[in-house]
């Protein structure tokens, strides 16, 4: 390190002291700290022109963040303060802390966009980078060559790491500020923070700490299917985020806080209630009452309900596909999640009796989905329809069908298991032959050598990439996955421009009918496969 990188450092090091020390002291002014944190952002973006590869090394961007977040949580609680006052309000002051509150807010914006526009720059031609060089309107100088941009892959892997925690960072920022401010209609805007996150997501998938920050966002917006969701998102990740198993047991513990006795009937005697709504209330209660269970039968009123509920409302095309893709991945979840729970603590019996009770959630749900399709297939043959026999329903169950169906492979050995057991004997016996009703279905409505083939990934395989529980399965049927995934994000490229939506749609039963040729090369499914070339 040369003496002008040395005196750099230590011209950072110093700003950071003077800057804690103004936040330890109550009687610091706003404007003071405002200053401090100026100069530390000047002098650690003069560090990364000057020598990048150095200053992603150290922990100073980390160090950066805190103190924006140690300050951000000043002002919160000044304006926490202010709300919170009995008797006589003080609307001027109130009003001013929140307009210094914002300006923070947007300056810290403003730099952390910078200094991602800074590190595209500085990795120009990088595929990764392409989805923020539009987001930030980057195209132009992305495109522009520059000269000494040229970096070793460590540089690169650091340089997309910094992206994803800046992602997040001005993720954080934009939910801070509809969390604290007052919005002039009444209404949040989520979607800027939201749009952050599900950037950091494509940056870097196999991080689990997006998820857990819209996570935070569902439960403010009283979502819990799609607070749950994330939270499985988050702990099923490769890299799950600090305290990402105690943020899902306080989840599952507040939904069962909440359960009324009235949920385990709702909707099956009370005509005025959806089939949807029911589902979209008492889904994530079940996961809850489940992960809390000490007895196999105990909610299996509750699960019938739930069952009987889903065909229902998959019938009558009144649960969004969203909700199902989410309702299908987190049962996946809870079962991986549950069964690493059961190999940590073999010796905790609620350990296995929670493994058990996911695992039939799944083959239950999974039949539910199946019977839908085989009505529709039969409906359509009723009504002598020659045309297309993949009608919308049937469409909008095929990415969840083929979540279930790399399950499948992945649990097909532990579902024989079950055959004997007098709690699972009867619903995997039942599913088996669901399955293969199912797809005979779908087998003789298509001709398997003319279905094609993609040579990108399809959006629900993207959405899985990262995703412990189903990875292993997604690697063997597609080898490249991250090639087709660069590949899928970037369509610009002609050549592999995406496809229109119905040969897309031929594509999914392809892959279908190819894990039922997986499964006949396996000897655990209590199957037999006729005339499979």
């Amino acid at each position: 390190m040369n003496t002008k990188d040395r005196d750099q450092y230590r011209l950072i090091g110093s700003v950071e002291n003077e800057l804690r020390t103004a936040l330890e002291d109550q009687d610091s002014n706003s404007s003071q700290i405002d200053t401090l944190l100026q100069q530390y952002r000047a002098s650690y973006e003069d560090l990364l022109l000057k020598n990048y590869e150095d200053a992603l090394s150290t922990n100073i961007e980390d160090k950066l963040w805190d103190a924006h977040v140690r300050i951000n949580g000043r002002f919160r609680r000044q304006l926490g303060y202010f709300r919170n006052l009995k008797g006589k309000r003080k609307p001027v002051e109130q009003r001013k802390a929140a307009t210094l509150y914002l300006r923070f807010l947007k300056a810290s914006q403003r730099f952390y966009r910078g200094y991602i526009q800074r590190l595209a720059v500085r990795s120009c031609g990088t595929s990764e980078l392409t989805a923020i060089a539009r987001k930030f309107s980057l195209d132009g100088a992305l495109a522009a060559p520059k000269e000494n941009t040229q970096t070793t892959p460590e540089v690169q892997h650091a340089i997309l790491r910094s992206c994803h925690r800046t992602l997040i960072h001005l993720g954080d920022l934009s939910r801070y500020r509809e969390s604290e401010m007052d919005s002039k209609n009444g209404k949040k805007n989520w979607q800027p923070a939201i749009d952050y996150y599900h950037l950091a997501i494509a940056i870097r998938p196999s991080s689990g700490t997006p998820h857990n920050q819209l996570a935070i966002i569902a439960r403010i917006r009283g979502n819990s299917m799609r607070t749950l969701y994330h939270l499985y998102r988050a702990q099923s990740a490769y890299e799950p985020p600090p305290r990402a198993n105690e943020n899902l047991d306080l989840e599952l513990k507040k939904l069962r806080e909440s359960l009324h006795p009235a949920d385990f009937a709702f909707g099956d005697s009370d005509a005025t209630v959806s089939p949807s709504k029911y589902i979209q209330r008492c889904f994530p209660l079940l996961h809850a009452c489940y992960f809390g269970a000490n007895d196999m039968q105990a909610y299996h009123g509750f699960e019938d309900s739930i069952c009987r509920n889903i065909c229902k409302a998959l019938e009558g095309r009144s649960l969004a596909t969203e909700f199902v893709d989410m309702a299908v991945l987190s049962n996946i979840a809870s079962d991986f999640l549950a069964g690493d729970r059961w190999q940590a603590e073999p010796e905790n019996p609620l350990n296995e009796l929670a493994f058990k009770l996911m695992q039939r959630l799944n083959i239950r749900t999974f039949s539910s989905l199946l019977q839908t399709v085989g009505r529709e297939y039969q409906n359509l043959a009723q009504e002598r329809n020659t045309g297309n026999p993949i009608n919308s329903a049937v469409r909008r169950l095929l990415p969840s069908l083929r979540y279930y169906s790399a399950w499948l492979i992945s649990r097909a050995a532990l579902l024989s298991v079950h055959l004997g057991d007098v709690t699972m004997d009867h619903v995997v016996k039942n599913f088996w032959v669901t399955y293969a009703e199912t797809m005979s279905l779908l087998m003789s409505v298509t001709e398997f050598n003319d279905l094609p083939r993609l040579q990108y990934l399809l959006e629900e395989d993207v959405s899985i990439i990262g995703f412990r529980p189903l990875q292993e399965v997604q690697l063997q049927r597609k080898p490249s996955v991250s090639a087709a995934f660069m590949r899928r994000v970037n369509p610009e490229d002609v050549d592999l421009a995406p496809v229109p939506s119905d040969i897309e749609v031929r594509c999914r039963i392809r892959d279908l009918l190819e894990d039922i040729l997986e499964l006949a090369k396996s000897d655990v499914r209590p199957l037999r496969f006729a005339n499979l070339k």
